[in-house]
């Protein structure tokens, strides 16, 4: 993967959470000094600290980058990129799943982004997630099958591969291209479990928010979920 790759996938990623960031500041959610904190901790943890904070401050600065990066895969003016997403489009891919590829790089974790997937499949909870989600969005599923091969898939010497997953099982939560400009999506549940499985920092993050989701309701006059 090239440089240019990694610092596009990660000037997305900062787009998104400034857009995140705005919508809190407009209900009133956002305490003095926020923006600049989360902003810093996370230029910082996705490798983008030769960036200066204030190019993610400044809207006129912020602009720019938009224009040099674009702010998704459909958008980018980086060739290979925007080939990427139009093999994508042709293969009618969900416009929701998420890019296992830009998942990897954001991780900061020095590895490809097919052995990490490979060693993922190896985790028998991770099939067991593919056929929940399966039986629940997928009426072609087949069940039996997806048993089989979850309980032949033993963690030290496991075969599985996704092409077979998705072959075998009429799978379609998770999709690998193949050729070139091919890569793996994924709905976002399983995409989201694949993030937190590579990297613990994602787990923190998830679980922060969801408990914080659960201190605003509550103080709203909802229930604790979690007493």
């Amino acid at each position: 993967m090239r440089e240019i790759d990694w610092n596009t996938f990660a000037y997305w990623h900062m787009f998104r959470c400034i857009e995140t960031l705005d919508r809190l500041e407009r209900k009133g959610y956002l305490p003095d000094g926020a923006r600049e904190n989360h902003l810093r901790r996370l230029r910082d943890g996705i490798g983008l600290n030769k960036e200066p904070i204030e190019s993610f401050l400044n809207r006129a600065m912020i602009d720019s980058l938009k224009k040099k990066y674009g702010v998704d895969a459909e958008s980018t003016p980086i060739p290979h990129l925007k080939a990427r997403y139009n093999v994508r489009q042709n293969a009618g891919v969900d416009t929701s799943y998420y890019d296992f590829t830009e998942i990897v790089k954001l991780s900061g974790i020095d590895i490809s982004s097919s052995y990490a997937i490979q060693s993922w499949l190896r985790n028998r909870g991770t099939l067991e997630l593919f056929s929940l989600w399966e039986q629940a969005h997928n009426r072609s599923f087949d069940v039996a099958v997806a048993e089989r091969l979850i309980n032949r898939a033993a963690p030290q010497n496991s075969t599985l591969t996704l092409k077979h997953w998705v072959s075998e099982t009429k799978a379609i939560g998770i999709v690998a291209l193949q050729g070139r400009y091919g890569g793996t999506y994924a709905a976002p549940v399983i995409a989201i479990d694949f993030e937190m499985w590579i990297s613990p920092r994602e787990i923190l993050r998830r679980i922060e928010t969801i408990l914080m989701k659960q201190e605003d309701f509550v103080r709203k006059g909802g229930y604790d979920l979690y007493p």
